[in-house]
């Protein structure tokens, strides 16, 4: 039957197909045009994603869990390889480390190349701690990544700051560049006016990296001059106990709303409706760190103001001054500071608004930046 398609394949590789933060690899993907995608993995996620074309190691078997932890284990499935065979892609691209690992047998049996996708933590986190993390798909990425940096066809790193680690650990410059995946910009577009002059949103996963609780106490500092403000916090997570004890702690409930997460058309609506947008990312203490913080460009797209730290790959999508603010990580008097400058100043929030909706559409528009992603491969099929 592959023969009969007018377009080759290529095959998307992600273990979880996909988590429910991961719409960055379902809009790179819907945004191919010159190939069929096709996503291959171990399981289907249960995010807010309806994906064509997925084929999962699981087969009509009662045993499931057995067959993850086989796969996991071993990195082999004859499911999985054989439905390969069926649609015969011309290319496997893989997102993360871990799953480049994990792909490259796959990739090497069918004869094509593999381009391997580095998003933060594949990237940045501590080799020991990922050790100490005891998940065996960790272990078979340390244990393979000299043979991937090897035999790896392509690296893409999603910012300056990704591709300067990866060739810290010993990829080949050569072989390793840098692609901003970008984002939807029709789907975020603004023109400001829905600016309620309160409204601070942070989106993210409540982890440690994400630096939320550095933006609630910031929060608790600048109540007593802004009262009426807000903090929305899109995500969830393994902190958001701690975080809603810490509102509590510091009497600022009223000032909280914890959201929880949702789909990406729910996330433009909240992005539309705020006055700032904040996410204060620090470097966790397993090293983790932001590769870019796909928030922020939505954000710009969305014409409002951001602020971050500077840390990981934040630099290249806020610049200092024109679209937002960066401060030092953990900094929670100068986070303070320029939200406070922000709120008390609707001109300088459209302007810095009006030069992020700019900077987006020049260098992180995903219609753009995903021909050149399909150029990219054509150089190496």
């Amino acid at each position: 039957m592959a023969s009969y398609r007018k377009k080759p394949v290529i095959g998307v590789f992600r273990h979880t197909l996909l988590p429910s933060s991961e719409t960055f690899i379902a809009e790179q993907a819907a945004h191919v045009s010159n190939f069929e995608v096709h996503y291959f993995g171990r399981e289907v996620g249960s995010g807010h994603f309806n994906l064509p074309n997925c084929h999962t190691i699981q087969g009509h078997s009662k045993n499931r869990l057995m067959q993850r932890t086989l796969y996991t284990i071993t990195g082999r499935s004859k499911k999985l390889m054989q439905e390969m065979k069926v649609v015969s892609p011309v290319l496997l691209h893989a997102h993360f480390g871990v799953e480049g690992v994990y792909a490259l047998p796959f990739a090497q049996r069918l004869g094509i190349p593999l381009v391997t996708t580095f998003h933060g933590f594949d990237a940045t986190r501590n080799i020991t701690r990922l050790l100490k993390a005891g998940k065996i798909s960790y272990l078979r990425y340390i244990s393979g990544l000299k043979r991937l940096i090897r035999e790896g066809d392509c690296f893409i790193a999603i910012s300056n700051y990704i591709r300067n680690r990866l060739i810290e650990r010993g990829f080949p410059p050569d072989k390793t560049i840098v692609h901003y995946i970008g984002i939807d910009i029709s789907r975020f577009a603004s023109d400001g006016r829905e600016d309620d002059g309160r409204t601070i949103l942070t989106v993210g996963r409540l982890v440690e990296k994400k630096g939320t609780e550095y933006l609630i106490r910031a929060i608790a500092k600048i109540r007593s001059e802004v009262p009426d403000v807000q903090l929305e916090i899109v995500g969830d997570g393994p902190l958001r106990r701690l975080l809603e004890r810490l509102t509590k702690e510091l009497g600022i409930s009223q000032q909280i709303r914890f959201i929880g997460t949702l789909s990406y058309d729910e996330v433009a609506v909240h992005m539309k409706k705020a006055s700032i947008f904040c996410l204060p990312s620090v470097t966790a203490e397993d090293g983790d760190a932001e590769g870019l913080a796909m928030v922020f460009l939505e954000a710009s797209a969305s014409m409002k103001p951001v602020v971050g730290t500077l840390h990981g790959g934040i630099p290249e999508a806020i610049h200092n001054d024109h679209n937002g603010f960066l401060v030092p990580e953990r900094d929670i008097d100068a986070l303070g500071k320029y939200l406070l400058i922000l709120l008390k100043n609707r001109e300088l929030r459209k302007k810095m608004g009006e030069e992020g909706q700019r900077l987006v559409k020049m260098n992180f528009d995903i219609k753009k930046q995903t021909q050149y992603l399909e150029k990219i491969y054509k150089n190496i099929i």
